[in-house]
């Protein structure tokens, strides 16, 4: 168990220093994570998938929303009842599911802001297990969720009553601002070539 633990830590230093060197968001980070507790779980455990946040709880110090408290796991994921197989292109055997749908951050580049972040479409990420045994995560969007669970609506998770993600309100409230700040130029350049038609005439009125 103890040398588990230790290539577990060493798996997640290196998966931590690959993230450094790409964009990820907090939340991407937590998914990837939990693909390896779950990895070492099944290899343990005879094959089997976890069942529930207790079964992943073993291979931490604290509780988990201790941990990832910035998501808070056990409130905003769920897993299946049963396993549930995905369609096409993420196939599969789903474990975990976000509990309801929200909005990722994403990059993007403006001509007035450089490289900014923003929201992706509204999605939920998703923990599976391939045909191979192994765990992976991805952010889907909400129409292939609604795919996936049709006819089995009654596995879908009920929705946590959580907040608002921070990055989501933040998100917002840079793109409101930063279109503010555009809608006020036109208004700008118009009081100013109004101020200066006013002094022009006011300096002529003078010299008159």
């Amino acid at each position: 168990m103890n040398r588990t633990i230790y290539v577990l830590c060493i798996l997640l230093a290196v998966s931590q220093a690959a993230h450094a060197l790409s964009y990820s968001t907090a939340e991407g980070t937590f998914a990837h994570q939990v693909t390896m507790f779950a990895d070492v779980y099944s290899n343990e455990h005879n094959g089997r998938s976890p069942a529930s946040w207790s079964d992943l709880q073993p291979y931490l110090d604290q509780p988990i929303d201790e941990v990832f408290y910035y998501i808070l796991p056990t409130k905003r994921y769920a897993f299946l009842q049963r396993p549930l197989r995905l369609p096409p292109p993420h196939e599969g055997e789903l474990v975990i599911v976000t509990r309801r749908p929200f909005r990722e951050s994403r990059l993007y580049t403006s001509w007035y802001a450089g490289i900014s972040r923003g929201l992706r479409e509204p999605g939920r990420y998703i923990i599976y297990r391939t045909s191979a045994g192994s765990f992976k995560a991805r952010y889907v969007e909400e129409a292939y969720i609604q795919q996936a669970f049709r006819g089995s609506e009654s596995l879908l998770p009920s929705p946590d009553t959580e907040p608002e993600r921070r990055h989501e309100s933040e998100a917002r409230w840079r793109s409101f601002v930063s279109w503010a700040a555009i809608a006020a130029i036109p208004f700008f350049l118009l009081a100013r070539f109004i101020y200066r038609r006013f002094a022009t005439r006011s300096a002529n009125d003078r010299n008159a």
